[in-house]
């Protein structure tokens, strides 16, 4: 009870509220099917299933479900999906599919255009380089190298089985937190993914830690009040800050999880030395 009072107040929940978004229901679902992984794959499958409806922020579960082997969670999740969307046919019609598929042009080309006054708001890579001018195209390649690199990773990290319960908290933040940079279109409101990825990283610390369960490591109040000063900022910066607590967080998890379990990172970087003297040879 004491770890979710303190999760409670962080900084995105107050956006998401302000807003009155799902970026806390979103959040919950998918931190919940981390949580259930290990030991209740079906009911984690239906978590990520639910969450189909917001696709862009599940992008990296596919790939870990994958790597992992958890095809019973993959079988779940669609069919999760596959219910949901068709009660809601059921219930209300084609004609609110439709209109969704209309709204997705729209907006697209909305976030491209140069009269984007409120780029800062998107709280990824694209909208970062988007605050400061930089053309769309350029935007969305730097954002499309970053999900490849956060793709990547995902896949190292999740491909070794038999990693400790402790591993799984930390890969599971990591997870979370990659999920708001991974897409192009990641809001302030969406944030909420990193109030939980900070919850999977005092799992860890608490757990691996002779302290009393109240008190919280030091370095990790650091990250923490880091992370939350960086998402409190945008709005009066008018820069999507809550991007760099994105990568701030990640950085930290990762860290963490190199002390734990430091195959798993050797193993990434050897995967990525071929891609890293290419980029030397060509520069």
């Amino acid at each position: 009870p004491e770890a979710a009072l303190w999760m409670l107040a962080t900084v995105p929940p107050f956006w998401n509220f302000v807003v009155g978004q799902t970026g806390a229901l979103a959040a919950t679902l998918l931190a919940a099917g981390l949580l259930l992984l290990p030991a209740r794959p079906l009911l984690a499958g239906a978590m990520f299933g639910l969450l189909a409806f917001k696709p862009h922020l599940g992008l990296l579960v596919p790939v870990a479900l994958l790597a992992a082997g958890y095809y019973r969670t993959i079988a779940a999740a669609a069919l999760t999906a596959s219910v949901v969307a068709l009660a809601s046919v059921f219930a209300y019609g084609v004609e609110p599919w439709l209109a969704f598929a209309a709204s997705l042009s729209k907006f697209g080309a909305f976030a491209l255009a140069d009269t984007n006054a409120a780029a800062y708001k998107m709280q990824s890579l694209f909208g970062f380089l988007r605050t400061f001018k930089v053309p769309a195209q350029i935007a969305l390649a730097a954002q499309a190298l970053l999900a490849c690199a956060l793709i990547a990773l995902t896949w190292r990290l999740w491909r070794r089985p038999g990693a400790s319960d402790h591993a799984h908290d930390l890969k599971a933040g990591i997870l979370l937190s990659s999920a708001v940079l991974v897409s192009p279109y990641a809001f302030h409101y969406d944030l909420t993914m990193l109030t939980l990825a900070q919850a999977f990283l005092l799992r860890h610390a608490l757990a691996a830690s002779d302290a009393p369960a109240t008190e919280i490591p030091q370095r990790d109040l650091i990250v923490i009040l880091a992370v939350n000063a960086l998402i409190m900022i945008f709005p009066p910066l008018s820069v999507p800050t809550g991007f760099l607590a994105s990568l701030v967080l990640t950085a930290a998890l990762l860290h963490r999880l190199s002390e734990s379990e430091p195959v798993l990172l050797a193993r990434f970087a050897s995967f990525c030395a071929p891609a890293r003297a290419a980029y030397r040879a060509t520069s």
